[in-house]
C-alpha cells in the first residue's frame, strides 16, 4: 500500500475551513482517524491484505493527531539513507550540464551554471548523520527547461510550482482575534522575521506534535524544516543549527512576511517602496533597509491605532 501526500487534504481543510473542522476530521470518530484505523486492522492476522505500507507527506501534525488510529508506522524522514532519495547531488547536476553541452544545448561554463544553481536551488540537508547536500530536483529541471530554448539564463529563476501557497501557511502564523474582527499574528510570525534577519536558527527537530502545540517554538521550527524552508547547517547532540538553504527559499520567506502583514492588517504597506527594497536584497544582499521600513510602518500604525482607541490616554 502506498499513500502519497497523506496530509494534503487535511491541511487544506485546516487552512481553508478552520481548526474546528480539522479536529472533527482527525479526532474521535472523524473520517481521517477511522480510515487509518481500518488500514491498521488490515495489517494484522493470518492472510492480512496489507503486508507493507509506504506513506509520504510533509506535515507531522496530521499523523500525530491520528496516531491512535495508526501507531504501527516508523518515521524515516531524518534517517541518512533517505537524505538523497529525492534530490540531485552535485555530481548529478554536473553530469546533466555536461550531457546537454554534448548535445549543443548549453553554452555557458559548467562552473558558472553550477554556482547559480547552488545559490538558488541547492544546499538541502535533512539528516544530521549525512554530509551530502542535495539540489531541489524540480528547480533544477525548471532551470534547464527554461535555459535551453535561447541558451540563456531564465528571466525568472523561481519556478511557481515550488512556491508553497501562503494560504496553506496562514494558520501557522495567524490566530483569530479575541476582540474585534479579522486576525492577528502569533509568536510564530516573529520567529519567521528572526529567521530572515539571522538567516538561521537553533532548535531540536521534533518528529511529530499535535496541532494545539504548534505555537511551541521547537514544533514550529520543525515544521519549517519538514516544509523544506530550513535545512541542516550543523548537527549537535540535541539541538541543530538550521539555515535557509538557498535564495529561492529566502525570497519565499519575504513573500510570506509581506502577505502575512496584509492578512493581519497590521498596516497598509507601500508596495512600491517594498519592491524597491526587495531589489536591494536581490542585487546587494542587504536586508536591513527592508526591515527598518517594515518596523517603522508598524510603529506608525500602532501609535495611530492607540490614539484612536484611546489606549494611550487611558494609561
Amino acid at each position: 500500500m502506498i499513500i502519497d501526500e497523506y496530509d494534503n487534504f487535511a491541511n487544506t481543510i485546516l487552512s481553508t475551513v478552520g481548526e474546528d473542522a480539522y479536529q472533527k476530521l482527525t479526532h474521535g470518530p472523524g473520517f481521517f482517524r477511522s480510515f487509518f484505523n481500518v488500514l491498521k486492522k488490515g495489517t494484522t492476522g493470518t492472510g492480512a491484505p496489507i503486508s507493507r505500507s509506504f506513506i509520504t507527506g510533509v506535515s507531522p501534525i496530521t499523523m500525530d493527531d491520528v496516531t491512535s488510529g495508526y501507531n504501527i508506522g516508523k518515521n524515516v524522514t531524518t534517517e541518512p539513507g533517505f537524505n538523497r532519495m529525492l534530490g540531485f547531488t552535485k555530481d548529478d547536476v554536473v553530469e546533466m550540464i555536461e550531457y546537454y553541452r554534448s548535445k549543443e544545448r548549453i553554452d555557458h561554463p559548467t562552473d558558472y551554471l553550477l554556482e547559480i544553481m547552488t545559490q538558488w536551488y541547492g544546499n538541502y540537508l535533512f539528516s544530521k548523520k549525512d554530509d551530502m547536500r542535495v539540489f531541489n530536483s524540480d528547480m533544477v529541471l525548471y532551470f534547464f527547461d527554461n535555459y535551453m530554448p535561447g541558451k540563456e539564463l531564465p528571466d525568472e529563476l523561481i519556478d511557481d510550482n515550488v512556491r508553497i501557497d501562503y494560504g496553506k501557511l496562514r494558520h501557522l502564523i495567524t490566530v483569530d482575534k479575541v476582540v474585534g474582527k479579522g486576525k492577528t499574528y502569533n509568536g510564530n510570525f516573529e520567529r519567521l522575521k528572526t529567521i530572515i534577519e539571522k538567516g538561521e536558527t537553533t532548535a531540536k527537530i521534533v518528529r511529530s506534535f499535535p496541532l494545539e502545540k504548534l505555537v511551541e517554538e521547537n514544533n514550529f521550527i520543525s515544521l519549517l524544516f519538514y516544509f523544506g524552508l530550513l535545512s541542516v547547517k550543523s548537527p549537535g547532540l540535541d539541538e541543530m543549527t538550521l539555515t535557509i538553504p538557498n535564495e529561492t527559499i529566502r525570497r519565499l520567506y519575504y513573500d510570506y512576511i509581506k502577505e502575512g502583514y496584509e492578512e493581519t492588517d497590521v498596516f497598509s504597506i507601500d508596495l512600491y517602496t517594498y519592491n524597491r527594497l526587495m531589489k536591494g536584497i536581490a542585487l546587494e544582499g542587504e536586508w536591513r533597509p527592508l526591515f527598518a521600513f517594515i518596523t517603522g510602518r508598524m510603529r506608525e500604525s500602532m501609535s495611530l491605532r492607540d490614539l484612536i482607541t484611546g489606549e494611550k490616554s487611558n494609561n
